[in-house]
Protein backbone atom coordinates (compact mmCIF):
# COMPACT_ATOMS: atom_id res chain seq x y z
CA UNK A 1 0.00 0.00 0.00
CA UNK A 2 2.78 2.17 0.50
CA UNK A 3 4.32 1.86 -2.94
CA UNK A 4 0.69 2.57 -4.42
CA UNK A 5 1.09 5.99 -2.14
CA UNK A 6 4.05 7.21 -3.07
CA UNK A 7 2.93 6.61 -6.95
CA UNK A 8 -0.31 8.52 -6.70
CA UNK A 9 1.70 11.30 -4.82
CA UNK A 10 4.37 11.73 -7.36
CA UNK A 11 1.44 11.69 -10.13
CA UNK A 12 -0.62 14.04 -8.27
CA UNK A 13 2.53 15.91 -8.47
CA UNK A 14 3.39 15.68 -11.76
CA UNK A 15 6.09 13.68 -11.03
CA UNK A 16 7.36 10.64 -12.33
CA UNK A 17 6.66 7.45 -10.31
CA UNK A 18 8.67 5.29 -9.38
CA UNK A 19 8.95 1.83 -10.71
CA UNK A 20 7.48 -1.53 -8.27
CA UNK A 21 6.04 -4.57 -9.23
CA UNK A 22 1.97 -4.24 -7.97
CA UNK A 23 -0.66 -6.57 -6.54
CA UNK A 24 -3.99 -7.00 -8.59
CA UNK A 25 -5.22 -4.96 -5.95
CA UNK A 26 -2.68 -2.00 -5.63
CA UNK A 27 -2.98 -2.63 -9.40
CA UNK A 28 -6.59 -1.99 -9.80
CA UNK A 29 -5.78 1.61 -7.43
CA UNK A 30 -3.37 2.67 -9.53
CA UNK A 31 -5.68 2.43 -13.02
CA UNK A 32 -8.07 4.28 -10.86
CA UNK A 33 -5.73 6.90 -9.96
CA UNK A 34 -4.26 7.27 -13.32
CA UNK A 35 -7.89 7.56 -14.98
CA UNK A 36 -8.56 9.98 -12.08
CA UNK A 37 -6.15 12.44 -12.85
CA UNK A 38 -6.10 12.41 -16.50
CA UNK A 39 -10.09 13.67 -16.03
CA UNK A 40 -9.73 16.65 -14.79
CA UNK A 41 -10.99 19.53 -16.90
CA UNK A 42 -7.94 21.43 -17.44
CA UNK A 43 -5.80 18.44 -18.79
CA UNK A 44 -8.32 18.32 -21.90
CA UNK A 45 -7.11 21.91 -22.73
CA UNK A 46 -4.09 22.49 -25.09
CA UNK A 47 -1.15 24.53 -23.24
CA UNK A 48 -0.64 28.41 -23.47
CA UNK A 49 2.59 27.92 -25.06
CA UNK A 50 1.07 25.27 -28.22
CA UNK A 51 -1.73 27.90 -28.80
CA UNK A 52 0.66 30.80 -29.32
CA UNK A 53 2.54 28.68 -31.46
CA UNK A 54 -0.14 27.48 -33.61
CA UNK A 55 -1.62 31.35 -33.71
CA UNK A 56 2.16 32.25 -35.45
CA UNK A 57 2.11 29.12 -38.02
CA UNK A 58 -1.45 29.83 -39.15
CA UNK A 59 -0.84 33.55 -39.24
CA UNK A 60 2.53 32.82 -41.53
CA UNK A 61 0.36 30.48 -43.81
CA UNK A 62 -2.66 32.76 -44.11
CA UNK A 63 0.32 35.64 -45.14
CA UNK A 64 1.94 33.48 -47.52
CA UNK A 65 -1.14 31.84 -49.14
CA UNK A 66 -1.94 36.02 -49.65
CA UNK A 67 0.65 36.23 -50.86
CA UNK A 68 0.44 33.34 -53.28
CA UNK A 69 -3.10 34.67 -54.64
CA UNK A 70 -2.03 37.37 -57.18
CA UNK A 71 -4.35 36.05 -59.88
CA UNK A 72 -7.93 36.64 -60.23
CA UNK A 73 -10.50 34.80 -58.95
CA UNK A 74 -12.22 33.73 -62.81
CA UNK A 75 -15.65 35.00 -63.02
CA UNK A 76 -18.58 32.86 -64.76
CA UNK A 77 -20.51 34.76 -67.15
CA UNK A 78 -23.96 34.89 -65.93
CA UNK A 79 -25.90 32.99 -68.27
CA UNK A 80 -23.69 30.05 -67.47
CA UNK A 81 -24.37 30.22 -63.82
CA UNK A 82 -28.09 30.50 -65.06
CA UNK A 83 -28.32 27.42 -67.57
CA UNK A 84 -26.38 25.49 -64.87
CA UNK A 85 -29.11 26.25 -61.72
CA UNK A 86 -32.12 25.55 -64.20
CA UNK A 87 -30.80 22.18 -65.48
CA UNK A 88 -29.90 21.08 -61.79
CA UNK A 89 -33.36 22.23 -61.24
CA UNK A 90 -34.59 20.19 -63.94
CA UNK A 91 -32.75 17.13 -63.17
CA UNK A 92 -33.83 16.87 -59.47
Amino acid sequence: MRNVTRYVQRLLRQRRPGRFVPTDEEAGMLAAAIALRSARPEDGMPRAEFLTQLRGQLAEQAARAGEDERSPVPRRPRRLVLVGTAAAAVAG
